[in-house]
């Protein structure tokens, strides 16, 4: 799989299913271990946090961009506000 340039989460997620249907098999006795067992997984990305939050000027910008009259602008903006925590 790693030949294919697949992402490591992608690999994971693979080898997790096909040991999914070993445990299945080995419970039934179909097979008599499961080979998956002692393959290495790549460790996962952590994507976490790469994201850049809004700064507060963005933040107040963006919600002063939503219309204060009609019902979904209003919507919109509480929406935004508490996503944000804006008050």
């Amino acid at each position: 799989m790693e030949d294919r340039r697949l992402a490591p989460s992608t690999i994971r997620r693979k080898l997790s299913a096909i040991s999914s249907l070993f445990d299945y098999l080995c419970e039934h006795n179909a097979v008599p271990h499961n080979p998956i067992d002692g393959v290495k997984r790549p460790k996962a990305n952590n994507y976490e946090g790469l994201t850049p939050a809004l700064g507060d000027a963005q933040a107040r910008a963006l919600l002063e961009a939503l219309p204060a009259t009609t019902l979904k602008g209003q919507r919109d903006r509480a929406i935004l506000a508490t996503w944000s925590s804006i008050r």
